[in-house]
């Protein structure tokens, strides 16, 4: 093989290299334009509501460790609202037919846990913004359920 015939053999090869990947290129556009993920909204406000739920529970959990009992029924809600809000992710990104169960479910959980950290959220911030939390994922699952 000469030098003028491995040019030509890699010039071919790169046209057809730089050919396939402007095809794949395209292709991602393509995918990127027709794939929205499912309930992303709703999704993204539940892990919100999963880490503000945590740190409202371990506070919870510090206080009831020193014998302050006041806090007992929000450890409680704030739980039963973490395994909820950490449900949401698996069953809304894969478009399910339970995305409405889960929403009313959440719904009905996210106001129960409102009202009981709306009871401590002047004395402590955390529940406070546990609340917020909770009053954002009342919004969004309403649009759902």
């Amino acid at each position: 093989m000469d030098r003028r015939e491995l040019f030509a053999g890699s010039a071919a090869a790169g046209v057809v290299l730089a050919s396939g990947a402007a095809v794949a290129a395209q292709h991602g556009e393509d995918q990127k334009k027709h794939y929205m993920p499912p309930h992303k909204e709703f999704r993204a406000q539940a892990q919100v509501c999963l880490g503000d739920g945590h740190a409202c529970l371990d506070h919870c959990l510090a206080l009831l460790g020193r014998g302050d009992t006041s806090m007992a029924a929000c450890a409680k809600i704030v739980k039963q609202m973490n395994a909820v809000c950490a449900a949401i992710g698996p069953v809304a990104s894969t478009g399910s037919r339970h995305v409405k169960s889960i929403a009313k479910l959440c719904l009905e959980v996210c106001t129960d846990c409102k009202a009981e950290c709306d009871k401590h959220a002047k004395k402590h911030m955390l529940c406070k913004v546990c609340s917020e939390s909770c009053a954002e994922m009342i919004k969004i699952a309403k649009t759902i359920a």
